[in-house]
């Protein structure tokens, strides 16, 4: 069973730090649950362009990639999946130098030796390239993008991608939901045991 994984929003939880920086950005004090939108200057229309440019800047370099904490359970997963699998992570950061140095910092040598980091804009044709059967994603073009090119999408619930397809959708049907990493083992085994 090949899977691959987002970074931001499905291995570390992204938002958390980019509440931090919308803060500052607009003085004012941003929640999560205020990220109801995956593009942030939709969401926050005060953000001027050169604001929006500053804060994905500010969230994806070193320093700020260091301060997400993972998902419970995220690097845990990859572990486990590392011992039999190669870890394809799908990412649209065009600089993965902080994504490789935050999960060769924070897997041990045996698993971080089983990452394959790749950049994409669009995910479907790269998940496919590599022969993903499923990934594991938050962002809903990527959703599209990934079930056009035959690659099953797991969406990793949040707040810009709740109830974003109907469930009358043919897309609803292919796709498997998840809240959390607990939901993916048990996805995995029933998986893997046919269940």
């Amino acid at each position: 069973m090949k899977i691959g994984f987002d970074f931001d929003a499905v291995l570390v939880q992204s938002d958390l730090v980019l509440c931090d920086i919308l803060s500052q950005t607009l003085n004012r004090l941003v929640l999560p649950e205020e990220i109801c939108l995956y593009d942030i200057q939709k969401g926050f229309p005060e953000l001027t362009d050169k604001d929006f440019i500053n804060v994905v800047d500010s969230l994806v370099n070193m320093d700020n990639t260091f301060k997400i904490p993972p998902y419970p359970g995220a690097l845990d997963f990859l572990r486990w999946y590392g011992k039999s699998n190669f870890i394809y992570i799908i990412t649209n950061r065009t600089d993965l130098d902080p994504v490789r140095v935050y999960l060769e910092s924070n897997l041990d040598k045996k698993t971080f030796e089983k990452v394959i980091i790749l950049f994409a804009k669009e995910k479907g044709p790269m998940a496919r390239k590599v022969g993903l059967k499923y990934f594991i994603e938050d962002r809903f073009q990527n959703v599209i993008s990934l079930a056009n090119h035959g690659v099953i999408p797991i969406i990793f619930k949040q707040n810009w991608n709740k109830n974003r397809i109907s469930t009358k959708s043919n897309l609803f049907d292919l796709c498997v939901f998840v809240d959390s990493w607990e939901d993916i083992y048990s996805f995995v085994g029933c998986e893997f045991f046919g269940y």
